[in-house]
């Protein structure tokens, strides 16, 4: 109701709000597609646009988020961003399989062809920095094209 209302950043809230329903697609559209996301806006948010991140298998962008949360926020949240980075380190420890790519650039394709460029977007992205983990790159010209098909966001993105 805020949100329909025009409350400042009342986009943001419904977002995290997503994300403790268990639904992080969703929370991520809203907090990339609303303009939820700027620049200097509240760390609480920005750990939950993370944790949105990270359910959805977003780890590169999880990580790119909750980089900065941990110096802007309280104790707690700078403890349990850091443990997120810990398990996301673990997870891109080693160098992601052929299978790993070609499952976000097919994720991307899904999610384009069901109109929800915001989310193919960011799963393209995924693809792309994923397989520039890897020593072929396999994939990343698969992902950039897709990314060049795609609308740009509006507003916000990590």
């Amino acid at each position: 109701m805020a949100e329909r209302l025009g409350a400042p950043g009342a986009a943001g809230y419904a977002a995290a709000a997503l994300v403790k329903l268990d639904r992080p697609e969703q929370a991520i559209e809203a907090f990339e597609g609303s303009g939820a996301t700027s620049p200097g806006r509240a760390p609480l948010l920005d750990y939950y646009h993370a944790l949105a991140c990270y359910e959805a298998r977003l780890y590169v962008r999880a990580d790119r988020l909750l980089a900065g949360v941990g110096a802007r926020s309280g104790p707690r949240i700078a403890g349990q961003a850091a443990r997120v980075r810990a398990d996301i380190a673990k997870a891109l420890a080693a160098e992601p399989g052929r299978d790993v790519v070609d499952w976000y650039v097919a994720r991307c394709d899904a999610l384009a062809a069901g109109d929800r460029p915001v989310l193919a977007r960011a799963f393209c992205e995924e693809a792309l920095a994923v397989a520039g983990r890897r020593a072929d790159r396999h994939g990343a010209a698969e992902a950039r094209e897709r990314l060049s098909r795609l609308r740009p966001v509006a507003q916000g993105g990590p």
